[in-house]
């Protein structure tokens, strides 16, 4: 079916014209016939059947607002997520002593006679080892599960700021 526009009558009333009537002369429900424009003048007129329905929703300020608030909340989230994944990359990746290093200090341990290994045995025995640290590789892997953490909570801001921007599509209402 054609787009249907109203033509108006001097005497108030409107009649409905199809723009394959561009040129043509339709009558009034007063009796006056009327002079149907030309096709670009046509589709000027008020359109004829289109209700509030069809029209459909506006935005207003509670919606915007929501909308620019649940935004403003998922770039903050994503922000602090990406932020935080390439801070975890960078903390995993440690360096490891070389490996002639290490074939070094195996060599010296498997070179020193018994008497010696003996001794150094129960002197950190007695003494111990000093204070306990973490290897390099557990710090490591504590430090990237914390980023990873704090990355998450910034993934469930920016997906909690998606659903509230999404929830300002249903906050708007029909023109009136």
């Amino acid at each position: 079916m054609a787009a249907q526009y109203l033509l108006p009558c001097d005497c108030g009333a409107t009649t409905p014209v199809e723009t394959n009537q561009a040129g043509n002369t339709v009558i009034c429900s007063c009796g006056k016939q009327l002079e149907v424009p030309s096709l670009r003048a046509i589709r000027e007129l008020a359109p004829h059947g289109v209700d509030d329905a069809a029209r459909g929703y506006e935005w207003n300020p509670a919606a915007g607002l929501i909308f620019v608030g649940g935004m403003f909340l998922a770039f903050i989230g994503a922000g602090v997520a990406l932020f935080m994944h390439i801070n975890s990359v960078q903390a995993v990746s440690f360096e490891l002593p070389p490996e002639d290093e290490v074939a070094a200090w195996v060599a010296e341990i498997d070179s020193a006679p018994p008497e010696e290994l003996f001794n150094m045995w129960n002197s950190s025995r007695h003494m111990g080892l000093g204070d306990h640290r973490a290897s390099p590789f557990v710090q490591a892997r504590m430090i990237s599960a914390r980023f990873a953490t704090y990355r998450n909570t910034g993934l469930i801001i920016m997906a909690s700021g998606l659903v509230f921007a999404g929830t300002s599509f249903f906050v708007r209402r029909k023109p009136s």
